[in-house]
């Protein structure tokens, strides 16, 4: 008898320990960008500044930017982690400003109509191989890793 007390406690702190909050939002950002350098602000807050950004192994873990209720998560494809305090949304309104190579994109999304962003970086189809542009998907479902 004296061992059910013993396995309640465990269980109860596998339980609680294994719970995270849902994340508020994601950004991803693939393997579309060579090269390029990224600075990104969420609702005029800078998160990240001058990060370089290469093709990696898998696809779309490049740069990850996941905001919790209390914390904002940045993890980067080479290993480096970092948290920040959650930034402030109002009206479930999320607002990206991405510095990409020196030019500036802004980008506006309502949380209700999805929590998870891709960033990509393709070729216009002019037939210019050298005109790319910068796009951010908006989805219901998070990553599907490739």
């Amino acid at each position: 008898m004296k061992i059910f007390p013993l396995l309640f406690l465990l269980n109860v702190t596998i339980h609680c320990q294994g719970q995270q909050s849902k994340p508020v939002f994601t950004l991803y950002f693939g393997n579309d960008f060579i090269n390029d350098t990224v600075t990104v602000l969420i609702n005029d807050s800078l998160v990240v500044k001058n990060e370089v950004l290469n093709p990696v192994m898998y696809d779309p873990l490049n740069l990850v930017l996941t905001q919790y209720n209390s914390k904002l998560n940045i993890r980067r494809y080479h290993g480096t982690e970092q948290t920040l305090k959650s930034k402030t949304i109002k009206n479930s309104i999320v607002k990206f400003d991405i510095i990409l190579n020196g030019l500036s994109h802004s980008f506006s999304f309502k949380l209700n109509k999805g929590k998870n962003f891709f960033a990509h970086y393709k070729p216009v189809d002019e037939g210019q191989a050298s005109s790319k542009v910068l796009t951010i998907e908006q989805r219901t479902f998070g990553a599907i890793i490739m």
